[in-house]
């Protein structure tokens, strides 16, 4: 049995209910992009921070 990296990170999950509609748009969006329903929300998830984190930085928004 192979030992476990101590510095390997973990991974957690998330559950989020959507509407029917809302999980087609996704389904749509990410099939466009040719990427997992997975994948694309991770992507969109990282754009989202990434995108809040530079208004934060040049002071547009506070918390």
């Amino acid at each position: 049995m192979a030992a476990k990296n101590p510095k390997q990170t973990k991974e957690r999950m998330i559950h989020v209910r959507l509407s029917e509609a809302m999980h087609k748009t996704v389904r749509i969006r990410a099939a466009e992009a040719d990427k997992t329903i997975q994948d694309w929300v991770l992507r969109a998830i990282q754009n989202e921070l990434t995108h809040s984190e530079s208004k934060k930085k040049a002071g547009k928004i506070t918390e």
